[in-house]
């Protein structure tokens, strides 16, 4: 089963708020729209740098997800209150929560790489023998995902507190075996599921609408493409998924199966939730030329919104009113972090209801160029800078070649890219402070040498009118003059953060 057939697994960020384009970039059917949306970067917990938030509540103040070490665990738990709160919501190591409730405290999750899942309601645990993709308003129901033995196919299955697992796959049509078969969405009373079936010796994947009275629909009918439904409204009468190449599709009993089309060149479009009414669907897709999933949003008053960042974005939730988004972000040769995209009516940079302090301590990233003493340079900051000045904030580096000049360039995003033998961290369009004299031994050539650069003190001057937002991201790196080495030039590692007040 290839992977845009079902919720991203893929590794993707690091700690610390971001806003991201605080203008930014929208596309509606291929054409610019100027759209007061925002995405800020969520910081990830201490010693756990590679996080995912997978729901949202309505007012975007709590987001749920989880964190680890890696990319392959072990996870914790973990959820976001407010602006910049993380914590463990106290689970057992290993299990992730994924889908938020809409009016009971419950959620449901699963145990990645285990192959099993769980449902909690109002502290209450309850073991699931499969991942848990959706749940029901009350908690009681759970639809989802049971791995075959060996990894060969999938079931979908429906959980209830009352009556245990049902294995779906004979009252949805499959026959034979291996099969790949998914629940994917669920309605708000828990009674109708959506979700996708191949199978065994088809030439296509089905989606399907199943109840217990009607029995199953097949969504395309007769199939002549593969289709996948992955969201339903709360009351079931709209199912949305795509079909072919990557065409959304939205679903109803009175108007059969209906194409939304699909950004220009857009493929491997998946749809990850829709709101509770219908009215907007979320996920990601690919745009041309680029191997970077990219959130959308779409609604029937706009078309398609796709947030271009330069990283790997993947949708996992949206709250039920359509207006908060999450899934999580990576950058290169960066941890995975959680990301929330959301309403900027004001149009000041930050999510509404997020406008509290956005201050995170920063981290280094990306990897540093080996100078010709075998010294690897080191970047360090003393902690995160202020557009209101105050404590110095320190770029420094060490390990650097004795009396030689070098420079701390500097941009507003991360990046990682190939440049004169090592990495250059910072994206462009990029800024270069002024050059500074590296000291240490008088005499011979060492690593001794290191700079110090006062970023705060450089905010506060008005140079870089941008670095005096609050909330502005920031990624630093120092390049230095290095005669012994082929390209004459030392590189740093670098550091990312954002502006506090």
């Amino acid at each position: 089963m290839n992977e845009w057939m079902r919720r991203s697994w893929c590794s993707v960020g690091c700690g610390g708020w971001r806003a991201q384009f605080l203008a930014a970039a929208m596309f509606v059917a291929g054409r610019p729209l100027v759209a007061q949306n925002v995405m800020l970067d969520l910081p990830s917990p201490a010693n756990l740098p590679d996080a995912r938030a997978t729901d949202v509540s309505d007012d975007g103040q709590r987001i749920v997800g989880f964190a680890g070490p890696n990319a392959v665990g072990p996870y914790v738990a973990v959820e976001w209150s407010g602006t910049s709160t993380v914590a463990p919501m106290g689970l057992a190591t290993g299990r992730v929560p994924i889908a938020l409730a809409r009016s009971a405290n419950a959620f449901c999750g699963s145990r990645p790489y285990q192959g099993d899942g769980f449902r909690v309601l109002d502290g209450t645990s309850a073991f699931i023998a499969g991942r848990g993709e959706a749940i029901s308003d009350d908690g009681q129901t759970v639809v989802g995902v049971r791995l075959a033995s060996g990894a060969s196919g999938s079931s979908a299955f429906r959980w209830t507190a009352s009556g245990g697992l049902v294995v779906l796959d004979s009252l949805i049509g499959a026959v034979g075996s291996p099969n790949v078969a998914e629940a994917k969405a669920l309605s708000g009373d828990g009674s109708i599921v959506a979700g996708f079936i191949y199978h065994n010796g088809s030439s296509f994947t089905d989606a399907f609408r199943f109840d217990a009275t009607s029995g199953v629909v097949q969504l395309l009918n007769p199939p002549s493409v593969s289709a996948y439904a992955g969201a339903m409204s709360r009351d079931g009468s709209q199912i949305f998924g795509t079909m072919g190449s990557g065409v959304m599709f939205r679903w109803s009993a009175s108007s059969g199966l209906q194409s939304l089309g699909a950004p220009s060149g857009a493929t491997a479009l998946q749809v990850i939730e829709a709101s509770d009414d219908g009215s907007v669907v979320v996920g990601h897709l690919l745009l041309p030329g680029s191997n970077n999933f990219q959130p959308f949003r779409w609604s029937f008053s706009t078309g398609f919104q796709v947030h271009v960042v330069a990283a790997n974005a993947t949708v996992q939730g949206m709250s039920p009113n359509g207006a908060f988004v999450v899934g999580q972000i990576v950058y290169p040769q960066m941890p995975a972090r959680g990301f929330v995209w959301g309403p900027d009516l004001n149009a000041n940079g930050v999510i509404d209801g997020y406008e509290g302090p956005i201050c995170a301590i920063p981290t280094t990233y990306c990897t540093s160029k080996v100078n010709s003493q075998l010294c690897a340079p080191a970047i360090d900051i003393s902690g995160p800078p202020s557009a209101s000045g105050g404590s110095a904030c320190l770029v420094t580096a060490s390990n650097m070649l004795n009396n030689r000049t070098g420079l701390l360039l500097y941009s507003y995003q991360a990046s990682a890219t190939s440049f004169q033998g090592g990495y250059l961290c910072v994206a462009a369009p990029r800024r270069r402070t002024p050059v500074q004299a590296s000291g240490g031994s008088p005499t011979g050539s060492d690593c001794s040498g290191a700079y110090s650069f006062d970023f705060t003190a450089y905010i506060t001057s008005g140079i870089d009118p941008q670095l005096q937002v609050v909330g502005q991201s920031f990624a630093c790196q120092y390049w230095a003059r290095d005669p012994q080495d082929a390209w004459g030039s030392s590189l740093t590692d670098a550091v990312y953060g954002v502006v506090c007040q």
